[in-house]
């Protein structure tokens, strides 16, 4: 997930959402929790 979403900001998309259901969400959710230092934001 974070190859594809690397290549999307490449492409220049600046926000992007992922939604999945069983296994999927908790992808989802893992990558929403490694978002904020993949992308350098802090809260």
């Amino acid at each position: 997930m974070s190859a594809a979403l690397e290549r999307l900001r490449e492409l220049g998309h600046r926000r992007v959402v992922s939604v999945g259901f069983s296994l999927g969400g908790a992808v989802a959710l893992r990558q929403a929790a490694l978002a904020d230092r993949w992308s350098g934001r802090t809260r």
